[in-house]
């Protein structure tokens, strides 16, 4: 599992626990395997043990802007409110930090802020 990430972070030494693969495959990641690929590669760069442990890995996705919570069921479903609802969540996640919140969002940082104006964010 962790192979595609050694090749890009150079380091072949690097294993995960059991718990640790258990996390990550009851994982709810909402978008791509892209996200997946960050979160191990952020971990498997900050272990300084031969083993991944779930303390590790956890505090890895906890920390990772890429885990946004999924829109609500509860949204009345007009892109309006799905934006506004998802540019809360991302800003809550990256706590508050614009710059990140348009990245991760895959938008430019004006765009994030045009879209704060209109959805009366500011």
């Amino acid at each position: 599992m962790f192979k595609f990430v050694r090749k890009r972070s150079g380091r072949y030494d690097t294993a995960a626990a059991p718990q640790a693969l258990q996390i990550l495959e009851n994982l709810p990641l909402y978008g791509n395997v892209r996200e997946l690929s960050n979160i191990i590669e952020r971990t498997v760069i900050l272990c300084e043990k031969p083993v991944i442990d779930e303390t590790l890995l956890r505090e890895t996705i906890d920390s990772s802007p890429l885990t946004v919570a999924p829109i609500s069921a509860a949204s009345s479903g007009k892109l309006k409110d799905l934006q506004k609802e998802v540019i809360l969540s991302t800003l809550e996640q990256c706590s508050g930090n614009k710059a990140a919140d348009a990245k991760v969002l895959g938008i430019g940082p004006s765009t994030l802020w045009r879209k704060m104006k209109k959805y009366e964010l500011t």
